[in-house]
């Protein structure tokens, strides 16, 4: 008997073998890099914008949009679709047909885009995605890698970009507590999962959050040591510099402490900047000795530094349905030592590489041409295109534009069963397209 599991971590792992009693087993991890992906964390002040901005950098590309909820796909895809790009959509509120029509166009690349929830991609090798976007945070990073590791399965370079913003983390809170329990289990164990599901939460957002390096902290997660800069992801891609928030984190300490009851982060955040929010005003926390001590800073740089502390484990954060924070031991420690507490900022970011190096116009031309007959093999023979040939595979012809059956057997992805079906096809339209330039 074998077991099989795509991102686990060590407790998930310990979980399989319990849960189908296995004595003793064999276990092989191959490891959870993926070196062709990128991965990037943007916190944009209009997400559709930016997912604008994605998708004009690429247009020859399939990719997927993810969402957390069934109505932002359907929003997304009435206002792309009215933009006029080519894509379908995928959550569990459609019927059985249209979810399949949708996923087979896809498959079948007749529409660019999928915009989707969770319930899309389970089973789906669709080898040729060239991006992977998150509209919104997903709950855990076990599914974040498996969602993400969608893209670039021709082993081409592809991008992962999750589109972040601190309202998600409240949405993702909703979704965990209000998911349908799981009838066999008690009262006491459904306790257990939610908050279990909440510190995978966390995790999350500090995923979001960190200036450690992307790549990294994915890989770490699933218990796999790694260097601590991989170049391919935004924050190495950032310049930061050292900031001293010493006696920020000192204000943020002694204002915590003197809460009358323990408080979430907004909370405390809000008495550090002044607000006089709803829950301010109730508990009278505008008495707070440390009440607008940091008003110069801006609500989410307060916040960033709440959850720096909290990450450096100055301030602890509790796993329950409603979290607070509260100072640790550490954190009095700072009160008590001349310690400082260095927070790494953006300084500037440098020029990414690029996911695939521009093609001449003609060579363009010519890959457009091929990707045409692809699409047309692959109808009559009723298989998605890539089965035909990957994107890569045209990707070179396009280059090399080989002129002989032997130049195209060179090529990665054109074996003897291929070229005997396809070859003289491609190399004719290779051969006419280059002759009459």
């Amino acid at each position: 008997m074998a077991a099989f599991t795509a991102t686990a971590t060590g407790q998930v792992k310990e979980d399989i073998c319990r849960l189908l009693e296995l004595d003793a087993p064999y276990c092989v991890t191959t490891g959870f890099d993926r070196p062709n992906l990128s991965f990037s964390v943007i916190r944009p002040k209009d997400k559709y914008r930016a997912l604008l901005n994605i998708l004009k950098s690429h247009r020859d590309d399939s990719g997927i949009v993810y969402c957390s909820t069934r109505n932002r796909v359907d929003t997304l895809y009435d206002n792309l679709s009215a933009a006029g790009y080519s894509c379908g959509k995928y959550h569990a509120g459609l019927g059985a047909e249209e979810r399949k029509t949708f996923q087979d166009r896809f498959i079948f690349d007749e529409v660019k885009i999928m915009i989707a929830t969770n319930a899309f991609g389970m089973g789906i090798d669709k080898s040729n995605v060239g991006y992977v976007v998150h509209y919104n945070m997903p709950k855990n990073i076990e599914a974040y890698y498996q969602e993400a590791g969608r893209a670039g399965r021709d082993g081409r370079k592809a991008e992962c970009i999750l589109l972040y913003a601190p309202k998600d983390v409240i949405t993702n809170k909703f979704l965990i507590e209000n998911s349908r329990p799981n009838e066999e289990l008690t009262i006491q164990q459904r306790r257990q999962v939610r908050e279990r599901e909440l510190e995978k939460l966390k995790y999350m957002t500090f995923y979001c959050t960190t200036d450690r390096c992307l790549r990294q902290f994915i890989l770490e997660y699933f218990g796999q040591k790694t260097g601590g800069y991989c170049g391919n992801c935004s924050n190495c891609l950032t310049e930061f510099e050292q900031e001293d928030i010493t006696s920020r984190a000192r204000k943020v300490i002694m204002c915590i402490s003197q809460l009358p009851v323990p408080f979430g982060l907004s909370v405390a955040a809000d008495v550090l900047k002044g607000n006089e929010s709803e829950m301010v005003e109730k508990w009278r926390l505008a008495n707070n000795d440390y009440f607008g001590s940091m008003a110069g800073l801006s609500l989410a740089k307060i916040k960033d530094i709440l959850r720096y502390l909290i990450l450096r484990g100055y301030i602890d954060q509790t796993a329950d349905r409603y979290p607070t924070v509260n100072v640790s031991a550490r954190g009095e420690r700072l009160m008590s030592e001349g310690t400082k507490v260095m927070m790494r900022v953006k300084k500037s970011e440098k020029t990414a590489p690029t996911t695939a190096v521009p093609m001449p116009p003609a060579d363009r031309g010519l890959l457009a041409e091929l990707k045409a007959l692809r699409l047309d093999i692959a109808k009559k023979e009723r298989v998605p295109a890539y089965v035909i040939f990957t994107d890569a595979t045209l990707n070179e012809m396009a280059a090399r534009k080989p002129r002989t059956l032997q130049e195209i057997s060179q090529i990665k992805g054109v074996g003897s069963r291929k070229l005997s079906a396809y070859g003289e096809k491609f190399l004719r339209l290779i051969n006419e397209k280059t002759d009459s330039v």
